[in-house]
């Protein structure tokens, strides 16, 4: 571990270690100046023990540049929301060497950044497109905590410049990052809660780099080089709805948790989880999370194991992600596995 002593009065500077993979080494976290009326009590909102565990599967290198933060703020807004724009791409140009092209809509930043031969670049072995994406990452979350007006999200859109219907799209909340440099969330539940999602053609899947298939991934992008349309079309980006990215959050977290319980793990294939959303003016919104379980052949379990074991644990992981993020603009959540039909209803409380 290694400290570092600041000399910037109001600042406290957190040795943040990252893995094997994208900027190995340290990097150093900053938050806002205590002096502006900030508290860390501002950021926090649950505690987590520490140390935290090291992601595993073959995908760490590419999880790893989400945990690398570079956020030196100022005692004061350093950019101005009115250019916002002008500064990110000053930043990423000046910094980085890459053009960007910049949008807002309601409470969401989002830049996008053309990569010639992407697929190709994301399984080379000199990893220069997932440092570079990592640049970009640093770029967003360091204006965004530094702006007069910060917004809700950031959106980084990885486009294939010789075919353009493929991206790759990454949505940050910003709380998040400063929760993350106060420690005030695990490691882990910070990779969580940054969303990636894989864009081809119109089909919108979440991409799980632990989970990566190199051949499926570069049989899709041929399939989709076949029928795309070559022109780099118009940079549009929706404002992100706060509840379907806490649904997908929800849905990342209950992946892993459900891989790391031994007992669970031994005796079921995990084959997806999904989260989802319903908004009804009467009903109020409520919340799904679909559970694809499969028991493997080995396993003796009796059959109230998925009612006593599985559904209670999920639906306490779920309740602690909805209380974490203070969200109750919710009627009901209901934990459902889809093969054999059994359900759980989330508490409010």
């Amino acid at each position: 571990m290694i400290f570092v002593k600041s000399k910037l009065q109001g600042t406290k500077i957190i040795p943040l270690p990252l893995w094997e993979g994208v900027g190995g080494g340290y990097k150093l976290s900053v938050f806002p100046c205590m002096s502006q009326g900030n508290s860390i009590n501002d950021f926090k909102d649950e505690k987590h023990p520490a140390p935290y565990p090291r992601p595993q599967g073959a995908g760490k290198k590419l999880l790893a540049f989400a945990g690398s933060l570079l956020l030196l703020s100022a005692c004061g807004p350093t950019y101005k929301r009115e250019t916002l724009k002008e500064s990110i791409q000053e930043m990423a140009r000046k910094e980085y060497k890459l053009d960007v092209e910049e949008v807002e809509v309601g409470q969401t930043v989002g830049i996008r950044w053309p990569v010639k031969n992407f697929i190709g670049e994301l399984v080379a072995p000199d990893q220069w497109v997932l440092k570079k994406i990592d640049d970009l990452m640093m770029v967003l979350h360091r204006v965004s905590l530094s702006v007069d007006v910060p917004p809700t999200f950031v959106v980084l859109d990885v486009l294939d410049e010789q075919n353009p219907s493929i991206h790759l799209v990454f949505t940050r909340y910003v709380h998040d990052v400063k929760r993350i440099m106060v420690e005030d969330l695990s490691r882990n539940q910070y990779f969580d809660r940054l969303l990636i999602e894989l864009m081809v053609g119109n089909k919108r899947l979440n991409f799980d780099p632990s989970e990566m298939d190199m051949i499926r991934l570069m049989m899709m992008g041929m399939d989709s080089l076949n029928q795309a349309d070559k022109k780099e079309p118009e940079f549009q980006m929706e404002d992100v709805s706060f509840p379907n990215f806490l649904a997908q959050v929800t849905a990342n977290s209950m992946k892993r948790i459900l891989k790391e319980e031994k007992e669970i793990n031994d005796n079921i294939y995990l084959k997806d989880v999904k989260g989802s959303f319903d908004s009804r003016p009467k009903q109020g919104t409520e919340f799904e999370i679909l559970l694809d379980l499969v028991t493997k052949p080995s396993a003796k379990l009796s059959p109230q194991w998925l009612e006593l074991k599985v559904l209670p644990l999920v639906s306490e992981e779920v309740g602690k992600i909805f209380r974490s993020y203070k969200y109750d603009g919710f009627s009901k959540i209901t934990v459902l596995e889809k093969n054999s039909g059994k359900l759980i209803t989330v508490p409010r409380q």
